[in-house]
């Protein structure tokens, strides 16, 4: 027994008082009264009994990665609705599937289930971080089982530590297998490489392959994407070795990817191509991102003694991958377009977290013409590239012509809808207009919906929660309507410049009606027309949303990424308003900061054809300043967490360059300021080593001290910061704390991705961040050989039967199963439901007597019997002695009380008058009770 809340119990006390006060009209309704009372305050005072209880909480945890059958998804669904649908009343369901993430799909609280929710076909089982959710879903103390779903294969942490855990808290762990048959896998076991070589020498790649019998078998070695070996391999059954040999000149980060063919039939391919990195040592080299390679910024880079390597957009990918291996990233005048926003993310995370170097240079295609406000980079940059109200010349009128169709209402990421990130790109354009502009938004499906009518911004801002708010409708979009009335709009404005931005569906838009003989009355009328495409060239109304844009003379973005959305808006409102830009020659002083990048003297000033209007950012250095009205910097740079990023807002190699390509100290200014970006960081002291070793899916980082060391040489523990990227896919950046592995050894271990490219940091208190090499799984953990996934599989049930768990055939039975354990259950509603009875009982008591009637009669009968006792000196409840037969003519036999009327033998007198004593007091007795009634 237990009692939650004492406290109340002090109410006992005072009550006691109004008892004694308030007189009982009778011991019964009095002895009522005393009940009620302690019910009602036992039940505030939460009075709880520890019994014995089954109902419980039954957790099942699916594992859905891709080393699941093709079938598993429906056969997962189909044992949750069985094990659902036999739950007893008073148990719980929570629902965990994991594949690289562990994700709860039901609390065991939601009385509701409608079936699984997340997408997680990784290619990892986290079946450590499964467990652990699992667990937390079952309350301590309380009986609950765990149903395990998997084909026994798992990655990341060894999950044994949450399977003791259970079993300490008696909770089972049953499962079911989802089997694959790899019995004639044939599959690449190992590959050996070093993670790091010196440049110019020859480094060896073992490689091991399983083979289920004896094949001839192709195989094809790439490097950095180009054919290096090819060749035939004989396999023997069982285990095949074979060894290649490469090297390098130039330190450079190499990707290495071992195909075979011609296996045959094979259970499982995902393991006969594998891939690898090696990184090889030495002065890491620039990447020159150019529109052409005939770029004289690349020649000048050269002729200055760097090693520079030039690459137009389409050769990269711009994921981790690519780009870790070099020193310094050279943007020349490119657009964010075609570096897409995953790009510029992973640019951006390789400043902050590799210290990777980063120099912009200047255009029409650069800073706020080409995409940069508000991208992933702009964060990284030393200016900013707003549109102050100041520096304008024109005003202009604006009208976003939106497809509110019924494509629209798709889900783009993060919860939202392609609609929704439309709105957003609006309510920005809306941002960075001034107070002299105007704006109009319409929402156009079959017909067009005036969202905001045209006017000034400053009275518009008040309807950027409705534009945030435009709904998808449903059917197409009619251009041609969409069209006629942005014209209608801008027909009654009176700014400098008109402009519309279309933004469509490229596979759905609809209804083109007259636009060429629309889009010829715009243009003459000074209106321009952009259009921003979700979809690609290649969609079915591609071609006539560029006709559009071309006939409009505006610019025609296309987008498959509904995220990049509010930046092509932004992106086409700076082009338009084009003051963003200034074409005229402009005098350019140089002031003393400059020499902290260049390291000697540059002439005073320099004159450029043209530059990027840009602001200096709190914290940044101004290198070089514009003589015009605008002081606008034209060299800036700052430290960007780990890395270096300097912007120069002038054109190096084109029209707008004018007399800086002439200027003497123009090649030593560009190779100084990209020398800057790239200076060497400084390497670890002596009796320090860092070390990586992958297994399991798990890079083990370790940094070696020197064991005969005084003392250790940091105050606080070493960090790692790790960026994972994917091709196509924004990096993420995970940071540890190394843990003491030996007195000597600190260790961290990082999860892999095998789709992934890691880059490790290491931060170490008073030393310069030390960027390891990256790392790459193979192929994925998923695609294990026969033999490793067996061990993995067995492994698995002995630490489910450990728990206490078994292999569940018949799933409703799971709930019978349940462990009986002890549970405190709290009685306070069952006093209460009590309490409620004892006062309706107490009520009628008062009113009726009727309760304790039987032994109020008892009671009298009991009175009676003992006054006649009195009078007659017989003791009460004994029988009157018989007298002895000395006459025993003269004997009275005496007759029994209860029959005083008998004809043989009268009353005593005495006792008449005692029962007619009793009766008159009886009778007072109920007339009082009546009056107090």
């Amino acid at each position: 027994m237990t009692i939650f809340t004492p406290i109340w119990l002090i109410l006992l006390l005072p009550l006691i008082i109004p008892l004694l006060l308030w007189k009982a009209p009778s011991k019964g309704v009095l002895f009522l009264r005393v009940i009620l009372l302690i019910l009602i305050v036992l039940a505030m005072a939460g009075l709880a009994l520890k019994l014995p209880s089954s109902s419980g909480t039954v957790v099942v945890v699916a594992d859905r990665s891709l080393s699941m059958p093709l079938n598993a998804d429906a056969n997962i669904r189909e044992i949750l609705n069985i094990v659902w649908k036999s739950r007893p009343i008073g148990s719980r369901l929570g629902i965990i599937s994991y594949s690289e993430k562990s994700g709860i799909e039901k609390m065991p609280e939601n009385y509701t289930y409608d079936g699984l929710k997340l997408d997680y076909q990784g290619d990892q089982s986290n079946l450590d971080q499964a467990m652990k959710d699992a667990l937390s879903l079952i309350p301590d103390n309380s009986p609950g089982r765990i149903l395990l779903l998997t084909d026994g294969a798992w990655t990341g942490e060894n999950p044994s530590g949450e399977f003791a855990r259970c079993a300490s808290r008696d909770i089972p762990v049953d499962f079911r297998m989802f089997g694959v048959n790899r019995a004639n896998d044939l599959a690449i076991n190992d590959i050996a490489a070093p993670h790091s070589a010196p440049a110019d020498e020859f480094f060896l790649v073992h490689v091991e392959i399983s083979s289920p019998q004896a094949k001839t078998i192709s195989y094809m070695v790439f490097r950095n994407g180009r054919p290096r070996l090819r060749g035939k391999l004989k396999l023997v059954p069982g285990i095949n070795r074979f060894v290649f040999r490469d090297c390098s000149a130039t330190p450079q980060t190499i990707r290495y990817k071992l195909e075979l063919s011609d296996v045959g039939r094979d259970p499982c391919l995902g393991n006969n191509t594998a891939g690898f990195l090696v990184n090889i040592k030495g002065k890491r080299p620039m990447l020159l991102v150019t529109m052409s390679h005939n770029s004289n910024l690349g020649k000048i880079l050269k002729l200055a003694g760097h090693n520079i390597h030039v690459r137009e957009p389409h050769e990269l990918e711009f994921s981790i991958k690519d780009l870790n291996g070099y020193s310094s990233i050279i943007l020349e005048n490119v657009p964010s377009n075609k570096i897409g926003d995953s790009g510029m993310q992973t640019i951006a995370e390789l400043v902050r977290k590799a210290g990777t170097g980063l120099m912009i240079t200047g255009g029409q295609n650069a800073f706020g013409l080409g995409g940069y406000y508000n991208s992933p980079l702009e964060g990284v940059m030393p200016v900013s590239m707003e549109l102050r109200k100041e520096h304008r010349k024109l005003s202009m009128a604006i009208v976003l012509v939106l497809d509110r169709s019924g494509s629209m209402a798709a889900w783009a990421s993060n919860g939202r809808t392609k609609m929704d990130l439309a709105n957003t790109a609006s309510a920005e354009v809306l941002n960075i207009l001034s107070p002299m502009d105007s704006i109009g938004v319409i929402a156009v499906d079959s017909q067009p919906h005036t969202v905001v009518n045209m006017m000034p911004v400053e009275s518009a801002m008040s309807m950027r929660n409705k534009i945030l708010h435009i709904q998808s409708m449903g059917g197409g979009i009619y251009v041609y309507n969409g069209l006629v009335a942005a014209g209608k709009m801008l027909a009654r404005a009176t700014a400098g410049t008109k402009h519309v931005i279309l933004f469509a569906d490229a596979a759905d838009a609809e209804q083109p009606g007259r636009y060429k003989e629309l889009l010829a009355k715009f243009r003459a009328a000074g209106i321009t027309v952009s259009v921003i495409g979700l979809g690609t060239r290649g969609d079915v109304d591609a071609k006539f949303l560029l006709d559009v844009a071309k006939r409009g003379g505006g610019r025609c973005f296309f987008t498959k990424n509904a995220m990049e959305l509010p930046r092509l808006f932004t992106q086409d409102t700076f082009v338009v308003a084009r003051n963003t830009f200034v074409g005229d020659p402009t005098k350019v002083k140089t002031t003393g900061a400059l020499r902290s990048v260049t390291g000697r003297n540059i002439g005073k000033s320099f004159e450029l054809g043209g530059y990027n209007l840009c602001y200096l950012r709190p914290k940044a250095s101004l290198g070089a300043v514009t003589q015009d009205e605008y002081k606008a910097p034209a060299v800036a740079f700052w430290q960007a967490e780990l890395g270096r990023v300097i912007c120069f807002t002038g054109e190096a190699d084109g029209k707008y360059s004018g007399k800086f390509a002439k200027w003497p100290d123009a090649g030593k200014l560009l190779s100084d300021m990209a020398a800057w970006t790239s200076a060497d960081k400084q390497p670890l002291p002596q009796g320090m080593m860092l070390s990586q070793e992958i297994n399991n899916g798990i890079n083990k980082i370790r940094l070696h001290l020197d064991p005969e060391r005084k003392n250790d040489p940091f105050k606080k523990r070493p960090m790692i910061t790790t960026l994972a990227g994917i091709p196509g896919r924004p990096p993420q950046s995970v940071d540890a704390a190394m843990k003491w592995e030996t007195p000597d050894i600190l260790l961290a271990q990082v999860p892999l991705s095998s789709a992934a490219t890691s880059l490790s940091t290491v931060k170490i208190p008073g030393i310069s961040p030390q960027v390891l090499a990256p790392v790459m799984l193979p192929y994925s953990p998923e695609y294990k050989p026969a033999a490793n996934d067996d061990t993995n599989r067995s492994s698995i049930k002995q630490l489910c039967m450990l728990s206490g768990g078994k292999e569940r055939l018949n799933l409703a039975d799971i709930w019978n199963e349940l462990p009986t354990k002890q549970k405190l259950r709290s009685i306070s509603q069952w006093l209460l439901v009590a309490a409620l009875i004892v006062l309706l009982l107490e009520v009628l008591e008062r009113r009726t007597g009727i309760i304790f009637k039987r032994y109020a009669v008892k009671f009298r009968k009991t009175a009676s019997s003992t006054a006649t006792a009195r009078t007659s000196g017989i003791k009460p409840g004994k029988k009157r002695r018989k007298r002895s037969k000395i006459a025993p003519e003269k004997v009275i036999q005496p007759k029994p009380e209860s029959s005083p009327e008998t004809p043989e033998e009268k009353p005593a007198e005495t006792d008449d008058n005692q029962h007619q004593i009793l009766s008159a007091l009886n009778k007072v007795k109920k007339n009082q009770g009546k009056s107090l009634d």
